[in-house]
C-alpha cells in the first residue's frame, strides 16, 4: 500500500520558545510512517528551510540525530550531516559546513551521483565564500562531471548557476551569463519556476557587480513580476532589497532607503528575523552612506542583536565593519576601534579572507586617523601579504581558464577538420570508381597534409604568441610583487628614520614641557637656564623649533602636506623669523646683518618656506660662537631671488652633509652651546625648498663658517 506523505509547513509563530514539534510534521494516512520514512520527511523539512528559518532547523536537526540513533537508521546518518553542512551554511559559518559535508561523504559508502554531486556543489560555494577561488573552481568541476553522469536536470541546474557565480567573481561576465543561461533552459525543461527566479536574481548580481546597473535593475524587475505571478509576498520585497542595494551604488540614497524600508516593513510584520536583519543591516548602511547617522546607528545595532540571536557570525562581521565606519566618521575612536577588532577576530576564526583584507584596510586608515602610526603600519603590513596571497590564488585560476580555453579551442579545431575530411573521403568514394577513388583519396590526403602542416604553423604562431603574453604577464606580476616589496623596504626605512630621528629630537622640548608643568603653580620670574633645568626664552625658541621640524617631516613622510602658493614678500618673511629667533641670537650676544636690494616677492607655499629659512637661521645660529656675527642677504637672480646665509660657525663637513641628506643613515650634532640636534632641520629646510621648485646649496668650511644659498621662484604678476 503506498503512503502519501504530507509536509505540513511550519510557521514561526509555533516556535516561540524554539520546540519544535515533531510529532506533527509529518502525517500520513493512519499515522503509518515507517521511521525511516518519518525521518526523510523531517530532512526534506529541513532542506526546504535551512535558508528560510535556521533556527527552527538547528533543534530539528537535534531531533533527527536522536531519532536516528534510537531507531538504529545508519544508512542515513550522511543525510543528516549534509543537512547539517547546509544549516552551518546558511548561517554562514564555513569551516563547520565543510566539516560536515566531507564527513556526509565519509559516511556515505555507496556511489549515489545525485548525492555527491549535491555535496560538491555545496562544498564549491563554501570555498567560494572563504576566497579560496582556486579550490572552489577544482570542487565545482568535480560536481559537473557528476551532474553529466546524472539524468536530474535540476542538479545540472544547480551546478551551473554555482560556475555562473564563480565565473563573475572571476571577472569572466560573458562566461557567467552562458552558464545562468544554460541554467534557465535545465529549469524550464522542468518548469521549475522558482529556480528560474532564483537565476534571474543571480544574473541581476552579475550585471550589479560588473557596474552595468540598468541591465541589472531589469533582472530584478523580471524577478519581481514572476513572483507577483505566483502570489510570493516574501519574494517580491526581498527582490525590494537587492533593487534598493544597487539605488545604493547608483548614489540614489533616496530611492533605495524607500524600497528597502518597505522590505524592512513586509519581514518585520512576517516574523523572519534573519531576512530582516539583512534588510535592517542595508538600510543602516543606505543611511550611513548619506550621513544620517542617528537613523544609521538605530537600524545597524538592530540589525546586530537580530545576527547575534540568530548565531549569524557572517552578518555580524558585516554590522561591525558598518558600525565601525559609523563610529570612525562621528569621531568615537574606541568604540570604533573596538568595532574592527571584535570583526576581525571573528573573520580571522572563520579563514574570511575577503573580510580579513577589508578589516586590515579599514583598521590601518582608522588608526592613521587617530594619530597611532605603528598599529596603521602592522595593518598595512598584514594587508598587503594577504592581498598578495590573493591575487597569487587569483591570477593561478585565471591562468588555468586561460589555458583550459585554448585546449578546448585547439581540440574542437581538430575535430572539426577530421570530419571535414572524412565527410570529403566518404562521398568520393561512394560516387567514383577505385581508380578514381584512389587519386581523390591521395589528392585529399595530400591536401589534408597540407591543410594539417599550415593549421599546425598558424597553431604553433598562435600557441608561441600566447605563451609570449603569458609570459609577460608573469614578467608584469613579478615586476608587480618587486615593486611592492621595493615599497615595504622603503616604508621599513622610513619608519627606522622616523623613531631615530624622534629619539634623538624629542628629549629637550620634553624636557621643557615638563619643567613647565611641574612649575604650573608656582611663580618664576624671569626664568633662566640653570644647573637644576629652569628654562629661558632659548629654550622654549629651541623646543618649539624641534617639535614643528617634527611635526612637518611626520606630515611630509606621510605625504600629507600639499603645497599652496601664493606671492609672498620676502623682505618681510625674513624679519619675522629673526623677530622669532632673537632671544636666541641675544643669548649668544650674536649680530645679525640682514641687507636686500629692494622689497622683493616669491612665489611659494609661505608655511613651508618659512619653516625653511626659519631652520637655515636657527642652524646659523647654533652653531655661531659668542659674540659673532650673521649676514644675510637678499637680492634678484634672474627669474628667482637669491637669499645667502652666511656665519662664522663651527662649520660642517660634506661627509656630515651626505649622512643628513641620505636616507636610513643616523646623524647627531651639538652647537656652540650645548644644543642637540639630528639633521632633521636641514634635511626639511631641502625638501620643501625643492617641493616648491627652489634649490639650496652649502659651502662650508670646518671653523672658517658657512654659507647657505637658496634660490626661490620670483613672484608672478
Amino acid at each position: 500500500m503506498y503512503r502519501f506523505l504530507v509536509i505540513i509547513p511550519l510557521f514561526i509563530a509555533a516556535f516561540v520558545n524554539a520546540e519544535v514539534k515533531t510529532d506533527t510534521l509529518c502525517a500520513d494516512e493512519g499515522n503509518r510512517l515507517l521511521p525511516a520514512e518519518k525521518l526523510s520527511c523531517w530532512l526534506q523539512y529541513c532542506d526546504i528551510n535551512s535558508t528560510v528559518n535556521p533556527r527552527v532547523v538547528f533543534y530539528l536537526l537535534h531531533e533527527a540525530e536522536v531519532f536516528y540513533q534510537s531507531n538504529k537508521l545508519e544508512a542515513l546518518k550522511h543525510e543528516i550531516d549534509y543537512q547539517w553542512g547546509n544549516y552551518y551554511l546558511a548561517i554562514r559559518n564555513y569551516d563547520s559546513a565543510g566539516f560536515f559535508y566531507n564527513q556526509a561523504m565519509d559516511d556515505f559508502s555507496i556511489t549515489d551521483l545525485d548525492f555527491l554531486c549535491r555535496v560538491h556543489t555545496r562544498l564549491s560555494k563554501v570555498f567560494r565564500e572563504q576566497g579560496q577561488a582556486f579550490k572552489s573552481a577544482e570542487v565545482i568541476k568535480l560536481a559537473d562531471e557528476y551532474a553529466k553522469s546524472s539524468s536530474n536536470k535540476s542538479l545540472q541546474g544547480d551546478v551551473l548557476i554555482e560556475m555562473g557565480i564563480i565565473s563573475g567573481e572571476m571577472e569572466f561576465y560573458a562566461e557567467g551569463l552562458v552558464n545562468f543561461q544554460m541554467a534557465i533552459e535545465q529549469f524550464k525543461s522542468q518548469k521549475d519556476t522558482l529556480k528560474m527566479i532564483e537565476v534571474y536574481q543571480k544574473m541581476g548580481m552579475l550585471y550589479e557587480k560588473s557596474g552595468n546597473f540598468p541591465v541589472a535593475l531589469d533582472f530584478f524587475e523580471k524577478a519581481k513580476r514572476a513572483y507577483q505571478k505566483l502570489n510570493r509576498s516574501e519574494g517580491i520585497a526581498w527582490i525590494e532589497f537587492l533593487k534598493g542595494n544597487v539605488y545604493q551604488k547608483m548614489g540614489n540614497f533616496d530611492q533605495a532607503a524607500k524600497l528597502t524600508w518597505n522590505a524592512q516593513e513586509y519581514f518585520r510584520k512576517n516574523g523572519n528575523p534573519l531576512q530582516l536583519a539583512h534588510v535592517l543591516r542595508q538600510l543602516g548602511h543606505v543611511y550611513l552612506s548619506n550621513q544620517q547617522y542617528h537613523e544609521a546607528s538605530v537600524f545597524l545595532n538592530e540589525a546586530y542583536q537580530l545576527g547575534l540571536k540568530q548565531q549569524e557570525q557572517v552578518l555580524q562581521i558585516e554590522l561591525l565593519i558598518l558600525l565601525g565606519d559609523l563610529y570612525d566618521q562621528t569621531q568615537q575612536n574606541d568604540k570604533a576601534t573596538q568595532n574592527y577588532k571584535i570583526a576581525l577576530s571573528i573573520a580571522e576564526a572563520l579563514k574570511l579572507n575577503g573580510f580579513r583584507l577589508k578589516l586590515f584596510e579599514k583598521s590601518a586608515a582608522h588608526h592613521m586617523h587617530t594619530g597611532n602610526y605603528k598599529l596603521a603600519y602592522q595593518y598595512q603590513t598584514q594587508q598587503y601579504l594577504l592581498e598578495k596571497n590573493l591575487l597569487t590564488d587569483f591570477y593561478n585560476l585565471k591562468y588555468q581558464k586561460f589555458d583550459e580555453k585554448l585546449n578546448e579551442s585547439v581540440q574542437e579545431h581538430e575535430t572539426r577538420n577530421m570530419e571535414l575530411l572524412n565527410s570529403i573521403m566518404r562521398e568520393r568514394q561512394a560516387k567514383q570508381t577505385w581508380k578514381l577513388a584512389f587519386i581523390i583519396a591521395l589528392l585529399v590526403s595530400l591536401a589534408g597534409t597540407s591543410s594539417y602542416l599550415i593549421a599546425s604553423v598558424r597553431r604553433l604562431r598562435q600557441n608561441k604568441k600566447i605563451i609570449e603574453n603569458r609570459q609577460h604577464k608573469i614578467n608584469r606580476q613579478r615586476q608587480y610583487l618587486l615593486n611592492l616589496k621595493g615599497q615595504l623596504d622603503l616604508i621599513e626605512k622610513n619608519t627606522n628614520r622616523y623613531f631615530t630621528i624622534t629619539t634623538q629630537n624629542i628629549y629637550e622640548p620634553v624636557r621643557t614641557i615638563e619643567y613647565l608643568l611641574n612649575n604650573l603653580d608656582k611663580k618664576v620670574e624671569g626664568l633662566q637656564r640653570t644647573s637644576n633645568g629652569i628654562v629661558d626664552e632659548e629654550s622654549l625658541v629651541l623646543s618649539f623649533n624641534l617639535l614643528e621640524n617634527l611635526l612637518f617631516w611626520s606630515r611630509n613622510q606621510l605625504e600629507k602636506i600639499e603645497i599652496e602658493a601664493q606671492n609672498v614678500l620676502v623682505n618681510e618673511l625674513i624679519d619675522d623669523i629673526l623677530r622669532f629667533q632673537r632671544p636666541r641670537t641675544t643669548s649668544k650676544r650674536i649680530t645679525v646683518r640682514f641687507h636686500a636690494e629692494q622689497s622683493l616677492a616669491g612665489y611659494f607655499d609661505v608655511k613651508l618656506i618659512e619653516v625653511a629659512l626659519r631652520n637655515l637661521i636657527d642652524n646659523a645660529i647654533k652653531f655661531s660662537t659668542n659674540e659673532s656675527e650673521i649676514v644675510i642677504r637678499v637680492k634678484l637672480e634672474g627669474a628667482f631671488i637669491l637669499i645667502t646665509i652666511s656665519d662664522v660657525g663651527i662649520g660642517i663637513t660634506r661627509e656630515q652633509l651626505n649622512r643628513i641628506f641620505s636616507a636610513g643613515k643616523s646623524y647627531e650634532s651639538t652647537g656652540t652651546h650645548g644644543e642637540k640636534g639630528g639633521g632633521l632641520g636641514l634635511l626639511l629646510a631641502k625638501t620643501f625648498i625643492e617641493r616648491n621648485f627652489g634649490s639650496l646649496s652649502i659651502e662650508s668650511s670646518i671653523a672658517l663658517g658657512t654659507k647657505v644659498s637658496v634660490l626661490l621662484p620670483l613672484a608672478k604678476n
